[in-house]
């Protein structure tokens, strides 16, 4: 969208945000990276569960707990590691935004 904006009538950002990521998110994004490459996307989830599930759903569904943990422990380290620095790396989008 940035290179070739004539190509496009516009663009819809869903669960995003425009600004880069400040200080204090690039060192938790670092340490994300850190427990991937040293113990898996299977622990990286564990740790995030409670920011993508509710008490409610945690509590009452083990089976979509199961689920989402089956789904993250096949993600491959390396290309969670690479999402997550593209993350921590991207430059703020806010600029170019109308």
């Amino acid at each position: 969208a940035r290179k070739h904006p004539e190509r496009l009538a516009g663009v819809v950002l869903a669960d995003t945000r425009a600004g880069a990521d400040d200080r204090v998110a690039k060192a938790n994004r670092d340490k994300s990276i850190a427990t991937v490459n040293e113990k898996g996307t299977a622990a990286l989830f564990e740790g995030m569960l409670p920011k993508v599930l509710s008490d409610a759903t945690r509590n009452e569904k083990p089976e979509v707990v199961a689920n989402l943990k089956a789904i993250a422990a096949r993600q491959p380290a390396a290309g969670v590691a690479a999402a997550l620095a593209a993350l921590r790396d991207r430059p703020d989008a806010n600029p170019g935004l109308k």
